[in-house]
């Protein structure tokens, strides 16, 4: 096997390795859920943060969390209930960058499925270096996108616009539960 070969080989592994773990997200449409029949909020004085492990040697670690604030029991379907949290509620660390969005958490209505964290669709996270940086009202640094870039990402945003992106299932038995004191409805 020569070195172009091998190449090609290596990065359609990555890209497989890529699609089956973005797999595991999925977008809810917000048209589709109800609004919650009681108006219940849940005042979270401190972070609840769990770590994706890697699941292979390429890739790293993803710490995923809810920030303090004020979630509100806003919306469900069958599957469960959504809350709602503050302007900026979930963030995400990947690598050396910080995202964080508007978002939540969903509560499964069955007992063996796992709590998700989710992001509403509304192409204004924020990003920075750090999680203070990523808070701030002007992160030092922000990136700036080209253009075709950013039409690309302003057409995606337009499409999904007020939906939910749903990340992947907690597999922290200890955050899972936490989540589910926390946020019984």
């Amino acid at each position: 096997m020569n070195w172009k070969s091998f190449f090609c080989v290596v990065v359609l592994a990555l890209a497989a390795l890529s699609i089956a773990s973005a797999q595991s997200v999925s977008v809810i449409e917000a048209s589709k859920l109800q609004a919650a029949p009681t108006h219940r909020t849940v005042e979270l004085s401190e972070k609840i943060v769990w770590v994706r492990k890697a699941a292979s040697w390429m890739q790293r670690d993803v710490e995923q969390g809810l920030l303090p604030g004020k979630y509100d029991f806003q919306l469900q379907d069958p599957s469960g209930v959504y809350h709602l949290g503050p302007e900026l509620a979930v963030y995400m660390v990947d690598r050396s960058s910080v995202i964080v969005a508007r978002g939540g958490v969903w509560i499964p209505a069955s007992p063996s499925a796992r709590p998700r964290f989710f992001v509403i669709e509304e192409g204004n996270p924020r990003r920075g270096k750090t999680l203070a940086e990523a808070l701030s009202s002007t992160p030092p640094g922000a990136t700036v996108f080209p253009l075709a870039i950013a039409l690309v990402e302003a057409w995606a945003v337009a499409a999904n616009r007020g939906n939910l992106v749903m990340l992947q299932e907690i597999q922290d038995d200890a955050v899972a539960s936490r989540l589910r004191t926390v946020f019984q409805p």
